[in-house]
């Protein structure tokens, strides 16, 4: 009997060591440091340098700031000056903790080999940095433990729930995903007459939130508007921001969201289900579904997100809580489509992004390497290391390089328009932002009224740094529509330098620039409107495109049809994506500001170019998604005195 005990011990002791050394590798492959790298000017790196000076400058988020991401966003960023590193240090430490200890705690309890080609695709696969690649993995097996005993695991439970919270004031997605995670927790709680663990559990998660909220510098007051805020944005961002995915890797990945839906069915059909079971199944397809949403809706390189995830969520169901009451059949019927959903995701990785497969393969040795060195530089303190903006003589390049408007600014407050803030950031000026601080994502009438009502205010800068600038081969004059006639009225040009105008704030504001209705007519797609010929008025345009319930429908499960506005000018027709919510307030499409050039030539009162006509095209594919009729209504606006 003592050699049969000692046997025993033998073998747990064995697979206990195997187990600490997958954690090790989990732990150094997933490992994120955010802010590694310098800031530069471009699109998403500005916002990102932005999140940072936002908290070293106290701005509350939901009044100064409307963004998706929380006061703890900058936690999940690839760039900074090097600002924050204590905070980025301790919380890369603890959050790859969390991702080991969910990847090595799923891939136990998954049954048979496929735990091995779970943990080969986390290590190799989804290594590709940043909290998004990992997120839902943790989320996903802290519900496991919120399911459960939370009162026989008191420790592992407010372990979890504390990083549900973390996750929560980082990125606006993650505080709906967990949202809905803490709400079925609670349901299944309530389901097995768990109350007591219910309330503490709940209760602990809104405390902490609230907690962290208040540490990170914020008022209790701006958290209900940055929740409005941040829902406004999510809730346009299919229709403002919708990339249509590669036809084969579209293809691809809906064959193998389809193969995970089916393993579902398997999972139901043929396993016993109990409440926690049913409340992991649930939790486990929203995440899918969000993972879906934003890898597929700007299917750029936000796909392979959903495409390394989605092998991931199999974890769930190989688990044992499902294979232990299911039948031998179902089991192969559920590997089978697992190593399919794995060959297909693999194939759709290569299709989206040629050789990003292989890459990752061969350079993960390397990976691990880099890794460990950032990981013994943290520890150890050599943040000089690990932060490039912190090595002396570090390139941070003042770019872009503005002499000129250092000089004009001074110490007085500026404001960025379009989205390269990082040129404010850069040259040292004071930086006081517009709420929804990228023109591009002020893209519903709501989100307009917020940069237009901060304008009109005292809060106003007293210089903008301006670009006519937009992403996505968009009409420029969408971006920030509303706001740009206002600049226009009450700022004046007095320099230029790169890229920049520098705008000066004029003596007299103007708030309430009338605009006199001219024209009201409903259109159908491809069908012209002639304009009036422009003069020294601006002309705005306001447009009105109805959805219909099965655009509605379709624009939830996948996205909106991309539109087209066709603008004819001196006889010659140029084609620009429109984005109908940003034109319902109203945009200038006469003149046509297209440049900086166009806008100087404005000021100057130099000819500029008027457009003649407008259609609007729709995609072929847009299947009833859109009401044919579009209502246009005509405003002229008159601008006096600009000045230069």
């Amino acid at each position: 009997m003592s050699n049969q005990k000692t046997a025993a011990r033998s073998v747990n002791g064995k697979y206990s060591s195997i187990w600490a050394f997958c954690f090790v590798l989990a732990y150094v492959s997933s490992f994120f440091l955010s802010g590694v790298s310098v800031p530069s000017p471009n699109l998403d790196r500005s916002y990102q340098a932005v999140l940072e000076y936002a908290v070293t400058h106290n701005f509350q988020f939901g009044r100064d700031i409307v963004f998706t991401f929380g006061p703890l966003g900058f936690l999940n960023t690839t760039v900074s000056q090097g600002l924050l590193p204590v905070q980025r240090v301790l919380f890369a430490l603890l959050w790859s903790g969390m991702v080991a200890w969910s990847a090595t705690g799923l891939a136990r309890q998954v049954q048979g080999p496929m735990r091995y080609v779970f943990l080969v695709w986390f290590l190799v696969y989804s290594n590709s940095g940043g909290l998004g690649q990992h997120a839902y993995l943790v989320m996903a097996y802290g519900c496991l433990v919120l399911m459960g005993e939370v009162q026989m695991h008191k420790g592992t439970t407010a372990t979890f729930l504390i990083t549900f919270a973390l996750l929560s004031l980082v990125k606006f997605t993650f505080f709906m995903a967990v949202t809905v995670s803490i709400i079925l927790c609670a349901l299944v709680h309530i389901g097995k007459r768990n109350i007591k663990s219910f309330f503490v559990f709940v209760t602990f998660y809104g405390a902490v939130l609230f907690v962290l909220w208040l540490l990170a510098g914020q008022h209790l007051e701006n958290f209900w508007p940055w929740l409005r805020g941040s829902f406004e944005i999510v809730g346009g961002y299919a229709d403002a921001m919708t990339i249509f995915p590669k036809e084969n890797v579209l293809a691809f990945c809906s064959v193998a969201g389809a193969m995970f839906l089916a393993s579902l069915l398997v999972v139901i059909k043929s396993s016993r289900l109990s409440f926690s079971s049913v409340g992991i199944l649930m939790v486990t397809s929203v995440y899918m579904f969000l993972s879906w949403k934003s890898g597929i809706v700007r299917a750029d390189g936000h796909v392979i997100g959903f495409i390394f995830f989605l092998p991931l969520a199999y974890s769930v169901l190989l688990n044992e809580t499902f294979q232990k009451t299911m039948y031998r059949k179902p089991r192969l019927y559920l590997a089978t489509l697992f190593m399919g959903t794995v060959l297909l995701c693999n194939w759709s990785a290569d299709l989206q992004d040629p050789g990003t497969m292989l890459t990752s393969l061969v350079g993960w040795p390397r990976h691990m390497m880099g890794n460990s060195r950032l990981i013994m530089n943290s520890v150890t303190g050599n943040w000089d290391n690990c932060f490039e903006a912190l090595r002396e003589n570090s390139h941070m390049g003042r770019v872009p390089d503005l002499p000129i408007a250092r000089a004009i600014v001074g110490k007085a407050s500026v404001d960025v328009i379009n989205y390269s803030q990082w040129a404010a950031l850069t040259n040292n000026l004071n930086y006081r932002p517009r709420p929804v601080i990228q023109g591009y994502t002020a893209y519903t009438p709501n989100l307009q009224d917020l940069n237009l009502s901060f304008y009109r205010s005292e809060k106003r800068p007293q210089y903008l740094l301006f670009t006519m600038e937009t992403i996505d081969d968009r009409f420029p004059a969408l971006d920030d529509a509303p706001l740009l006639p206002f600049i226009l009225s009450n700022y004046t040009l007095v320099a230029k330098e790169g890229d920049f105008l520098v705008m000066k704030e004029s003596q007299i504001i103007a708030d309430n620039v009338k605009q006199t209705l001219i024209h009201k007519q409903t259109i159908a797609f491809g069908e012209s409107l002639n304009l009036p010929v422009c003069n020294n008025a601006l002309l705005i345009m306001q447009v009105e495109v109805k959805t219909t319930l099965l655009g509605r429908v379709i624009k939830f499960l996948f996205q909106s049809p991309v539109l087209t506005l066709n603008t004819k000018t001196n006889g010659k027709m140029v084609k620009y994506r429109f984005i109908p919510a940003m034109a319902e307030s109203g945009f200038i499409i006469s003149p046509l500001l297209l440049t900086n050039s166009d806008v100087m030539h404005y000021y100057d009162g130099a000819k500029v170019n008027c457009a003649e006509s407008i259609s609007f095209s729709k995609p072929g594919f847009s299947l009833g998604q859109l009401s044919n009729s579009i209502t246009v209504r005509l405003l002229k606006q008159i601008i006096s005195d600009k000045g230069v």
